[in-house]
C-alpha cells in the first residue's frame, strides 16, 4: 500500500514538473513579447523625431530638430560631427595640386554633417 502511494506522488510530481516547465515556457514568451511591443514603441516614436544642421533667417546656423510623433520630447541633446571631404584636385596651370580645399562654389560650402540625437539622461 505504502509502495503504491509514493508511486502515486511520484507520477503527480513528474506532472507538475511538466506543467511547471510549461509555465514557464510562456512565462518568459510573454516578457519576450512584452519586451517587443515596448521596444517597438519607443522606435516608431524614434522614427518620427529628425535632427539636421542648417542655416536660419539671417545666415545664422543651428540645429533643427522636427517631432512629427504625437508625444512630446523633452531633455534632448543634439550633436553634429564633421565628415572630412575627398581631397579635391585642382589644376593649377599645367600641374595638379592635392588642395583639400575644394574650388567655392553653392553645393561646396554646405558641409557634409551627421548628426546624433538623443535624449539627456535624466
Amino acid at each position: 500500500m505504502y509502495r503504491r502511494q509514493v508511486d502515486e506522488q511520484r507520477q503527480i510530481n513528474a506532472t507538475y514538473g511538466e506543467v511547471l516547465e510549461l509555465q514557464v515556457r510562456e512565462i518568459r514568451a510573454s516578457l519576450k513579447q512584452r519586451e517587443d511591443a515596448a521596444e517597438h514603441e519607443r522606435r516608431s516614436q524614434a522614427e518620427k523625431v529628425t535632427a539636421w544642421f542648417g542655416e536660419e533667417r539671417h545666415g545664422i546656423w543651428g540645429a533643427h530638430i522636427r517631432n512629427a510623433s504625437g508625444l512630446p520630447v523633452i531633455n534632448v541633446r543634439v550633436s553634429f560631427y564633421y565628415i572630412a571631404e575627398k581631397v579635391a584636385q585642382r589644376r593649377v596651370g599645367n600641374r595638379s595640386t592635392g588642395d583639400p580645399r575644394p574650388r567655392e562654389s553653392a553645393s561646396s560650402r554646405r558641409k557634409p554633417i551627421a548628426s546624433t540625437l538623443s535624449p539627456t539622461p535624466s
